[in-house]
């Protein structure tokens, strides 16, 4: 098994049941949170980061979704606990989304130390 996918552990991200999309998806989410360009809110003491569906259509058209799925995509992430959502009512309703609780498990590489530690008993055990 390939340890990473996208940068996120290959094992969570099938434990937690996302396919590549939602790994594309997500990528595609961090990477624009992390470039300081996306609109965000504090709610609850926590940063919360505008998605508008459209812009991941035309940043990642290689997906080949509709408006629906990707908000779906969300939706399941959500429901998984990757990610938290809340909606901003100001002129029009507003899809916000931070970290959730779960996303730790995606960044989580201590696996592949583990992984390493059992090759090299192995390799000491012959």
């Amino acid at each position: 098994m390939k340890f990473t996918i996208l940068g996120f552990s290959h094992p969570a991200a099938y434990d937690l049941g996302l396919d590549i999309n939602d790994l594309a998806i997500l990528r595609w989410y961090i990477d624009f949170k992390e470039s300081g360009y996306m609109n965000k809110k504090v709610i609850d003491g926590k940063e919360f980061y505008l998605v508008i569906y459209e812009y991941v259509l035309e940043d990642l058209p290689i997906l080949g979704m509709k408006k629906d799925a990707v908000y779906r995509r969300f939706k399941k992430m959500c429901d998984k606990k990757i990610l938290e959502r809340r909606t901003i009512n100001e002129g029009g309703k507003f899809p916000y989304f931070a970290i959730g609780e779960n996303y730790a498990k995606l960044v989580d590489f201590t696996f592949i130390d583990e992984f390493i530690a059992n090759l090299n008993n192995d390799d000491n055990a012959s």
